[in-house]
């Protein structure tokens, strides 16, 4: 029979299942791990609380260092994990009945062993200091285990097609100067960060709990660091649209020069039925190709069209047709970028999701679609790489819809001479949901990790101008036909992220890693409860 003290701190009274004590103390975890993922939730959504992530994560952590054992703390971090993947991959309901919830799910899973590290660093540090020691140091490195955890499976190289990009707090910052992080180690850094903010604001709470045993003057020091990484996250939104006199107005015929590229951006708001339709009917094709010409003024260096705007494949054994037929419709409209189906540009038979550039009447294919969305595009090759081409001297890169959920795509561009990024998209399939106000906060993390500006082409909106600072310059709203006409200045792409890339992710994948095997290999000298 279990002695009364170990029973009172959760510890397994012997062979078999757990007392009833451990299964309580499980019980009251969650409930603190749910209240994380409710405000992680609500931050990441784009209503303009992305502060509430600076505090989200504390409710959480609080409870790791209360947890018994490593198995408790892995359902702590996973429920944590809940909010944030619960947001990021709502757009995988488009891919099969259920699809968020399941991708929602796996996103958590990745984080269940940085929870139950953390339990396991903890009760290892008491062997050798004070609780208080051992908990201010298990605080201390849980942003590198969480943000590891995050990274590791975001990453093509690990995972291929189903790397989970999207999960990082990070994004939540982005109407935040908070987010100006993301220059000197991608969105990663942002969610470290954040992470940082709530081990602070943990420590805050721990030291008010221990008053008794905390000088006041230590006790302030801990809830003054907490309230000025609050106050630097909230300091002001750096997201809204700029007044109009930042945008220079762009004359007629205007070309590219000092004052920047003059573009415009084409928002048709159509139904993917009626591009289908196009594909199928001359009629249909005709008056489709008439509107998209009819919403642009004609007066620009560059017109994007969103991804998938041409009517059709786009086949290399006979790309004269298609260039004769779009030139007869958009030759008026100057150089023009729009996306299409296309066959052979990549490889004999292979079809892609790619983006070609009509100039001077003569069609060119752009870029072939690198990251192909799992499942849904499941018949599309993979294009070979950053797709750069040159408008009015400004070179610049191309992306289609999911390539823009990784940095180190854009990163790639940029390095390989890219001043100016594009994103075609169509997320007609999720209009009327958070998720294409979602696509165009992973496009302006873009912009700040670079250093250059983004152009969004979003077939329903939004589409928008960002600036290098991550700023929307201007904006369509989503669900509405327009254009947008702005001159888009050419950035240096000189960040610490394009010329050092991913260190800290991999650094705290590193740590991450190596404090697993110490204390798996000091586990086998301390034989306790896992």
């Amino acid at each position: 029979m279990a002695s009364p003290a170990r029973l009172r701190e959760g510890l397994p009274a012997g062979p078999g299942r757990p007392t009833g004590a451990e299964r309580a103390g499980v019980a009251a975890l969650v409930p603190a791990a749910a209240l994380t993922a409710v405000l992680a939730a609500v931050a990441g959504r784009p209503w303009g609380l992305g502060a509430l992530a600076l505090a989200a994560y504390a409710p959480a952590f609080l409870a790791l260092l209360r947890a018994r054992r490593a198995r408790h703390g892995a359902v702590v971090a996973a429920t944590a994990s809940l909010g944030a993947a619960s947001v990021a991959y709502e757009a995988a309901q488009g891919l099969f009945p259920g699809g968020h919830l399941v991708v929602a799910l796996a996103a958590c899973l990745p984080h269940a062993p940085a929870g139950a590290l953390a339990v396991r660093l903890r009760r290892s540090l008491e062997r050798r200091l004070s609780p208080a020691g051992a908990s201010a140091l298990t605080l201390a490195a849980l942003p590198s285990l969480w943000s590891a955890t995050e990274w590791l499976p975001s990453r093509p190289e690990l995972l291929g097609p189903y790397a989970l990009p999207l999960a990082f707090i990070g994004y939540s910052q982005a109407d935040l100067p908070t987010a100006q992080v993301a220059r000197l180690g991608s969105v990663a850094a942002v969610s470290h960060l954040v992470l940082l903010a709530n081990c602070c604001l943990a420590a805050a709470v721990l030291a008010a709990r221990h008053a008794a045993r905390v000088r006041p003057a230590l006790r302030r020091r801990a809830l003054a660091a907490a309230t000025g990484l609050l106050a630097l996250g909230g300091a002001g939104p750096a997201g809204a649209p700029v007044a109009s006199h930042h945008l220079a107005a762009p004359p007629s015929g205007s070309t590219a020069g000092a004052a920047g590229l003059v573009v415009e951006v084409v928002q048709p708001n159509l139904p993917d039925s009626a591009y289908f339709a196009a594909s199928r009917s001359p009629g249909a094709r005709a008056w489709l190709l008439a509107r998209i010409a009819a919403l642009a003024s004609g007066e620009a260096d560059l017109t994007v069209l969103p991804e998938a705007a041409w009517p059709g494949t786009v086949d290399a054994s006979s790309a004269a047709e298609p260039a004769a037929e779009a030139g007869a419709a958009w030759g008026d409209l100057g150089a023009v970028l729009f996306g299409a189906p296309a066959a052979g540009f990549v490889g004999a038979g292979a079809r892609t999701n790619s983006a070609f550039l009509l100039a001077g009447g003569e069609l060119v294919h752009v870029y072939a679609k690198r990251r192909p969305v799992p499942i849904a595009e499941d018949g599309f090759a993979a294009g070979p790489g950053p797709g750069l081409t040159s408008v009015a001297g400004v070179p610049l890169a191309v992306f289609v819809c999911y390539d823009a959920l990784f940095p180190s795509d854009a990163r790639a561009a940029v390095r390989a001479g890219a001043r100016l990024l594009v994103v075609i998209t169509d997320d007609a399939f999720a209009a009327g949901s958070d998720v294409p106000e979602l696509h165009l906060t992973v496009a302006r993390l873009r912009a700040v990790e670079t250093g250059v500006p983004v152009v969004v082409a979003a077939n329903t909106g939004p589409s928008a101008v960002v600036l290098p600072s991550g700023r929307v310059a201007a904006r369509l709203p989503p669900l509405a036909a327009g254009a947008l006409r702005a001159v888009v200045v050419p950035g240096d792409g000189d960040t610490p992220y394009v010329a050092v890339g991913e260190w800290l992710g991999a650094a705290n994948a590193i740590l991450t890693g190596g404090l697993a095997a110490v204390l798996r290999r000091g586990g086998t000298a301390h034989k306790g409860p896992a």
